[in-house]
């Protein structure tokens, strides 16, 4: 997986996903019912959020924002636009196959990935040790099945 700034200017953080994974979430989840699509997104958010590099990164971007007020950008936008893009689509899918009631994917995939956020950060110590595959379903398990409940049809 790589990680850089990709645009010097808005100082915003780009993860180039390690070409060993499939190159759209929904691709690989498309056959699966939500919770298990969910489930294994969140896994997918995890694996790349709390990554050696990023955590690093990020907990640099949030020492010096202070002093470098052009690195806001890097922070205000939370997580990957591009994880949350690919979980907005896979919503949408869902949506459309009648199995949940999500009227608005995007703002749904935000939520979904904050709930997942904000654990993994709390559990890994924010990005200080790896969180164990078990550690990883306790988060992803529970927030899918909360997810499903929220927006069953």
């Amino acid at each position: 997986r790589d990680l850089h700034l990709c645009d010097r200017r808005q100082r915003q953080v780009c993860i180039r996903d390690s070409p060993h994974e499939a190159p759209d979430a929904s691709e690989a989840t498309d056959d699966l019912d939500a919770a298990a699509a969910l489930t294994a997104h969140g896994h997918r958010v995890l694996r790349v959020l709390l990554d050696e590099r990023a955590s690093a990164l990020r907990r640099l971007v949030i020492a010096e924002v202070a002093r470098h007020p052009s690195l806001r950008p890097a922070c205000a936008d939370g997580e990957p636009r591009q994880l949350v893009d690919r979980l907005a689509a896979l919503l949408r899918h869902h949506h459309e196959r009648g199995e949940l009631d999500v009227p608005d994917p995007a703002s749904a995939a935000g939520q979904f990935t904050a709930l997942v956020v904000q654990q993994g950060l709390h559990r890994s110590m924010y990005g200080t040790r790896a969180l164990t595959e078990p550690e990883a379903e306790a988060i992803c398990a529970p927030a899918a099945d909360l997810f499903v409940r929220a927006h069953r049809r």
